[in-house]
């Protein structure tokens, strides 16, 4: 009979983070903690990304290449122009990837779930419709991720006027320490998109996955 950690080590999880070095690298962590526990992990990268990330690649770690547009159009001339470009070719091009890994509906399939980051909502659709669970990371803490979200909600009114402000029965936070974006808002509009979209069908993933520590935020994780 196969043992319990052959058959695990045939279970494959897709993990895919926004395509910049502060979101890579804590999805990346993460990826060696679900190797450790006997999971083979496909990393999904973009093509302007991947001579970045192919040194990662081993036994463990497979890394896989989606297009955000780079291939087809001139470098884009700032950031704005990219998370435009990437939200309209990254969709089809990470739907043909795991098609290509599951099928057309993941039947007979080693791979079981995508990770996806949580600025990156589209990718819930796509792991739906190829019948995988889906589970969205949040490579902030809790507490960032928090106040993102009563601003979101409407709980929280932003931009942040007063001096001092409490979250979440925390301390009173000086409005210096809160997030940029909350502090003040209109300088980077799309960035500010992007950081409350995150969840905006948060609560249809199979998983919520936060990067922080019980003993740090306990009273918000």
């Amino acid at each position: 009979m196969e043992s319990k950690a052959s058959r695990n080590n045939e279970i494959q999880v897709i993990v895919f983070p926004y395509p910049i070095q502060g979101h890579i690298n804590p999805m990346l962590q993460f990826s060696k903690q679900l190797i450790s526990r006997g999971l083979k992990v496909i990393l999904v990268t973009t093509s302007s990304y991947t001579s970045k990330v192919m040194d990662l690649q081993s036994s463990s770690i497979t890394i896989e290449t989606i297009s955000d547009g780079s291939n087809e159009a001139a470098t884009p001339k700032n950031v704005d122009a990219y998370i435009e470009r990437f939200d309209v070719v990254g969709p089809q091009s990470l739907a043909q990837l795991i098609e290509k890994k599951t099928g057309s509906f993941g039947y007979n399939s080693n791979v079981r779930c995508l990770i996806y980051d949580s600025t990156i909502p589209w990718a819930l659709d796509i792991a739906k419709k190829f019948g995988i669970y889906g589970a969205s990371y949040f490579t902030q803490s809790c507490l960032v991720n928090s106040i993102f979200y009563q601003v979101y909600k409407g709980i929280l009114s932003a931009p942040i006027k007063e001096p001092k402000r409490c979250v979440d029965e925390l301390p009173l936070i000086e409005v210096e320490d809160m997030p940029s974006f909350v502090r003040e808002i209109g300088l980077y509009p799309t960035l500010e998109k992007l950081v409350l979209n995150q969840f905006s069908n948060i609560g249809d993933a199979d998983w919520r996955l936060f990067n922080t520590f019980d003993c740090l935020e306990s009273k918000l994780s």
